[in-house]
């Protein structure tokens, strides 16, 4: 057997050297926090079982179905099952909700009254608000409600909320969450179809950065330097146009002075030579960047399990999310009662639920923290995992015969290592070939599943150390959000002036200890050091 290039043996003889980085974390790091992590996590478990005991889910569901006038559940009682949706009108031939001048009527929510429907009431017309209540068709409401003239409508346009009919005018107090929920309903196919679309543009980017990447980088350089140029050139011979009498290309060139349109042009001319020299200057660190593009497109064709990896753990977040509300819903119900409907109409409450204690708001607060916590702990965890793969596919010796790295650990499926069609006897063995790439390149999910596997076996107490630190800080940026929207309705501007300053100091901090973070979980995936080790060596690079 004929001996590897000098190359490959510097590459094998470097990563027989370097395989000792990555898998230096032969240890758990952080075992404290990682204890503390999973009690938090049965206090989770131990919170849903006091909620199931100790709450009173079924009044949440006035969240999603209301209740008319009578005190029926419209589309679960038995008269007005039929009747889903609920809205607010005014009894056929009442005045007009609104004034001449355009104003709301005063007590108008006074005389408001919650009827079942079987669909939202919507405007006529611009001024349908300005005229009397008139009766809607019969069947749309329960007989008792049409006889008694309460099947009618103002004329105002309604919002869904769940099936809860709205009236933005009226219910200020609602608008904003009308709005994102209609929003989020019409964009709701489109968020379904996103992570597809991005996994496509994805690797068609790849293939256009690793093909033509460096071209594209040069020439915009060069564009930046040329376009100056032209410009200059544009404002150097209008200002002789102008000069000489003639006529100029625009009317722009006419309200400047010909000394001034000589001095752009200067100017122009100084930034071309000076992003040229800049290019000069930094051609290392731009060849730098064309490398890293390269090596990162390189990585991401060899082992592809890592480009739908964020897929699958923003799935996880999503699941853990659908659980968390779950969970959220059965504590706030604790000691949560029905008030009065028509004061919560009065006072624009649609829903009119109240809480007879405050002792679930601890255990709420604590459930606000945990889904940062957790959310975050599941992010780190990506990130721990690409940087582990990219450590085990960097590292990895490399193959005499095709010139790529070969994984120990699996997950490489890279084309290449596919022989060519020219080199394969048969069109239909190629084909076959061809499948069997396109299943492992699918399915090969070996690196991935292994670096996920060590994160959570060695070194999850960093991970929720770094989560704990991100949590933290995003959880007290809420609350500042909160003060914040609260003291707005004061109006004091200085006080204001104040919540934006200290918003801006936390938004900064926050950042900053993400970035850190980050760093981190690549020196806990490559030398299996702790999270403050981590980040210390971080920061030091």
């Amino acid at each position: 057997v004929a001996e590897p290039p000098a190359p490959a043996q510097a590459r094998r003889s470097s990563a027989a050297s370097s395989r000792s980085v990555v898998h230096a974390g032969a240890r758990c790091t952080d075992f404290l926090c990682c204890f503390i992590f999973v009690v938090c996590i049965g206090a989770m478990c131990a919170l849903a079982v006091f909620g199931a005991i100790h709450g009173n889910s079924q009044v949440l569901q006035r969240f999603v179905n209301g209740r008319d006038s009578h005190g029926r559940l419209c589309g679960v009682d038995g008269p007005v099952k039929d009747f889903r949706d609920v809205f607010f009108t005014l009894p056929v031939r009442s005045d007009p909700v609104m004034e001449a001048s355009g104003e709301l009527r005063p007590g108008i929510k006074n005389e408001l009254k919650a009827v079942c429907t079987k669909k939202c009431p919507q405007s006529t017309s611009a001024t349908a608000e300005r005229q009397n209540s008139t009766a809607r068709e019969g069947d749309l409401c329960p007989p008792d409600d049409t006889s008694a003239g309460l099947c009618a409508w103002y004329g105002g346009n309604t919002t869904e909320l769940g099936f809860y009919c709205v009236d933005l005018v009226l219910f200020t107090e609602s608008s904003e969450a009308g709005h994102w929920l209609q929003d989020l309903k019409v964009a709701s196919w489109r968020l379904a179809v996103l992570p597809l679309i991005a996994v496509v543009l994805g690797f068609l980017y790849l293939v256009f950065v690793q093909r033509l990447g460096a071209t594209c980088i040069w020439l915009s350089l060069v564009v930046s330097a040329v376009v100056p140029i032209f410009l200059g050139w544009v404002f150097f011979h209008e200002a002789g146009i102008k000069e000489s009498g003639g006529q100029t290309m625009n009317q722009i060139f006419d309200r400047i002075d010909v000394k001034d349109l000589r001095y752009v042009a200067y100017g122009l001319w100084i930034l071309s030579g000076l992003i040229g020299l800049l290019a000069c200057c930094c051609c290392g660190t731009i060849k730098g960047i064309i490398a890293v593009l390269k090596i990162t497109t390189e990585f991401l064709m060899d082992v592809p399990s890592q480009f739908v990896q964020p897929l699958f753990v923003g799935l996880a977040q999503l699941v853990f999310l659908a659980g968390w509300t779950l969970l959220f819903v059965q504590v706030a119900s604790i000691g949560i009662i029905e008030g009065d409907q028509q004061t919560c109409i009065q006072a624009g409450d649609i829903y009119c639920l109240k809480w007879d204690t405050t002792s679930q708001r601890w255990g709420l607060l604590f459930l606000v923290f945990m889904l940062y916590w957790v959310e975050n702990f599941l992010h780190a965890l990506s990130h721990y995992g690409t940087s582990y793969a990219v450590g085990a596919w960097y590292f990895a010796s490399v193959d005499i015969v095709t010139g790529r790295r070969k994984i120990a650990e699996g997950g490489s499926s890279s084309f290449s290592h596919m022989r060519g069609c020219s080199e394969i006897p048969s069109w239909e063995r190629c084909q076959f070939a061809k499948l069997r790439w396109f299943r492992r390149s699918c399915c090969d999910c070996t690196l991935s599943i292994k670096a996920f596997c060590h994160g959570l076996t060695r070194h999850a107490g960093s991970l929720a150390f770094g989560a704990f630190a991100v949590a933290l800080c995003r959880v007290l940026q809420l609350f500042l959000w909160w003060a914040k929207k609260k003291d707005e309705v004061v109006g004091n501007p200085v006080t204001q002036c104040i919540w934006r300053i200290v918003n801006c100091l936390a938004d900064c901090f926050t950042r900053f200890v993400e970035f850190v973070s980050e760093h981190a979980y690549v020196e806990v995936a490559l030398r299996g050091l702790g999270f403050c080790a981590a980040a210390r060596k971080s920061l030091s690079m």
